[in-house]
């Protein structure tokens, strides 16, 4: 074998070995695999087991199931106390700014929830995340979008963008969360 067929290999290894350290596969065996980006400060954000992700310290990382649009994401929502986690949804992951796309943004502290829709509609929630988990669903069908946040329906709203494939998650500063067991699934099985 040649020196530049052996040099030509080696670099495939070597490119083939070495993946994004930015990307990350939640929930790879299911009907429904998560596709992960951390976009900012990825040494704070952990995956912590095939289903679980955190982050502390003003970093964020965006969820999808590519091609999934229309449809629930769900999690169980865990928050440091004092902390709050801003939940936006995006057609891209890079689109944190709420004028840079019309998704929505949602924010949460321990004691309240609350969504502002791209027209800039504001609804509170009396309920927030702590300690014990709560879950946190998203429910996209079509031009009408619901946040629920535990047992309380904080909004339900018409919205400009009729699909947003990603799920933006980023801390505050000082902060601290834990999403588990996030799962995307469609409006209708096929």
């Amino acid at each position: 074998m040649s020196k530049l067929a052996i040099l030509g290999a080696m670099l495939c290894m070597l490119l083939i070995g070495c993946g994004d350290p930015n990307s990350f596969k939640l929930h790879e065996n299911a009907y429904y695999p998560l596709e992960g980006r951390i976009l900012r400060d990825r040494h704070a954000v952990q995956i912590e087991q095939p289903n679980v992700v955190g982050t502390h310290d003003t970093s964020a990382f965006a969820l999808r199931v590519p091609g999934l649009t229309d449809g629930t994401f769900s999690t169980e929502l865990t928050l440091a106390t004092g902390g709050s986690v801003t939940v936006c949804t995006r057609t891209t992951p890079y689109a944190m700014r709420m004028h840079a796309d019309s998704g929505i943004r949602i924010d949460i502290t321990n004691t309240n929830t609350v969504v502002t829709t791209s027209d800039g509609a504001v609804f509170v929630g009396a309920e927030g995340a702590g300690a014990s988990p709560k879950e946190l669903r998203i429910v996209n069908d079509g031009a009408w979008c619901t946040v629920i946040m535990g047992c309380t329906n904080v909004a339900r709203f018409r919205t400009a963008r009729s699909c947003t494939e990603w799920v933006i998650a980023a801390s505050s500063l000082q902060s601290s969360f834990q999403l588990r067991d996030p799962v995307f699934t469609p409006l209708i099985e096929m």
